[in-house]
């Protein structure tokens, strides 16, 4: 019964803060209520540990973090990146050759360090800012934008090679 007692004290306030930042981080109710519960019963089952944590806030905060990352880590990174093609008056031929061009790229992005992965697909299909990124991913905004950068040039690099198609440098 105490450790229920200390557990609603110490752990209970910061639920409402975990759901606030995981609202943030995945920009959806129905997610951000199931990452602040997940977070809520790792902390219920570790709750004898807690007592030496210097601060469960601090402690439970990084448990969000992670617990958003491994569940960004775990989305198909092609989920956010559709082969639906607007109409747009094109032909059954070209439609499905951008279908096949739009999953060639899908599939260079899954080929990406994870890293670079999240960072593109957080940037260009969840549209979080580079600040936002940074907090979600534990990380400093530079750390984001060269990561995007080296992403976006990979996938640039391995698309021209693949359908052989020669870069040329913008002149300056």
């Amino acid at each position: 019964m105490k450790e229920i007692q200390e557990f609603r004290t110490k752990v209970f306030p910061v639920r409402d803060k975990l759901f606030r930042m995981a609202l943030r981080m995945t920009g959806n109710t129905h997610d951000a209520e199931d990452v602040a519960q997940e977070v809520m019963l790792k902390l219920w089952e570790i709750r004898d540990q807690l007592s030496v944590c210097r601060n469960i806030e601090a402690y439970a905060t990084q448990t969000l973090k992670n617990t958003c990352r491994n569940r960004l880590k775990a989305k198909k990174p092609t989920d956010g990146y559709s082969a639906d093609i607007p109409e747009t008056g094109q032909t059954p031929a070209e439609q499905t050759e951008n279908k096949d061009l739009i999953a060639l790229v899908a599939r260079i992005i899954d080929r990406l360090p994870d890293t670079q992965r999240m960072v593109m697909q957080l940037r260009d299909v969840e549209g979080y800012l580079p600040d936002e990124i940074a907090e979600i991913m534990g990380c400093n905004t530079a750390a984001v934008r060269m990561n995007l950068s080296r992403a976006r040039k990979k996938v640039k690099d391995i698309f021209f090679k693949i359908n052989h198609i020669q870069q040329h440098e913008p002149s300056r």
